[in-house]
């Protein structure tokens, strides 16, 4: 292939990576009107709920809602369908990556062969394939770091077996877990935090959506944000004091943001996890790896 196809097929490579941006956007806005829609039928069972238990009178059941049942599903649907989208998304980007490469490479060998014969032009057609390889990586590294950004908080098999060994003594502990309903990302990190408390041997109760209303401040303040990350409390016995500590900072060691909100009196010795929202900024390993790389300088 001579220069000029490769500089074309370039071309058309970027064109075709830029236009992924707006399917992305298109697939993130399903995921947000899926989010929304469940919060709104939460929101609106929560509120015949409400109403029942006012009425403080047990009569049959009503019939169930056909609508909020269908705006339940197409919500789902919606979510699932945009985090498919997403992931097909980063299928054809890591392609279009590999593709653009491979085309760098060719242009770079065209270069090399033709160096001997035109000494002037092989090094100004070295310096564009240069600039379009550092266009390439500088992409990929912008990709690198959206996705750090934004990746959903997850334990491994292996992060939950190196916190659950440093748990094992606390076994017994109960411990019970609460998210922010319809945060499917909240969800999930709960969920694998349980498995890492159940291998330790914990007694542990399944994670609870609960819905949570930001009180108006007042006129002239600003109201505190909502709280992110990871939030661990505690009875005031000692032991579970010390299971709550080591818990968050277990959560810690492997980059997550997770906080000890202190020991308040309860019914019963326990450690309370509440998963927030996830912070902004890299969470994880790729929180851990900034710190890494500055220890080997």
């Amino acid at each position: 292939m001579d220069e000029s196809a490769l500089l074309n097929q370039l071309k058309t490579l970027e064109s075709a990576w830029g236009s992924l941006d707006r399917w992305l956007n298109f697939w993130v806005a399903l995921v947000v009107i899926g989010v929304a829609t469940e919060l709104v039928i939460i929101c609106i069972e929560y509120r015949h709920e409400q109403k029942a238990f006012n009425r403080g009178i047990i009569r049959p059941p009503d019939k169930p809602n056909v609508w909020l049942f269908v705006f339940g599903i197409l919500g789902a649907g919606l979510v699932a369908i945009g985090v498919a989208g997403e992931f097909w998304i980063h299928v054809k980007a890591g392609k279009l990556e590999a593709d653009m490469r491979e085309a760098n490479r060719q242009l770079v060998a065209l270069v090399d062969e033709r160096a001997s014969k035109n000494e002037r032009e092989a090094a100004k057609l070295r310096k564009a394939a240069a600039g379009l390889e550092k266009q390439a990586e500088d992409e990929r590294m912008a990709r690198a770091e959206l996705e750090d950004r934004v990746a959903w908080r997850r334990l491994t098999k292996d992060q939950q077996s190196v916190v659950a060994s440093t748990l094992w003594i606390f076994a017994g502990e109960r411990a019970i877990f609460g998210y922010d309903a319809g945060n499917v990302e909240a969800l999930l990190f709960a969920t694998d935090i349980e498995k890492t408390l159940e291998a330790a041997r914990w007694r542990v109760f399944s994670p609870a959506g609960m819905v949570r209303f930001k009180v108006a401040g007042k006129i002239g303040v600003i109201p505190e944000p909502l709280p992110t990350g990871v939030g661990v409390e505690s009875s005031l016995d000692l032991r579970s004091i010390n299971a709550a500590k080591a818990l968050v900072s277990g959560l810690q060691s492997l980059g997550f943001d997770a906080a000890n909100n202190g020991a308040t009196q309860k019914d019963a010795p326990e450690v309370l996890i509440y998963v927030d929202p996830r912070p902004e900024g890299p969470q994880g390993k790729a929180k851990l790896r900034p710190q890494k790389n500055n220890k080997t300088k």
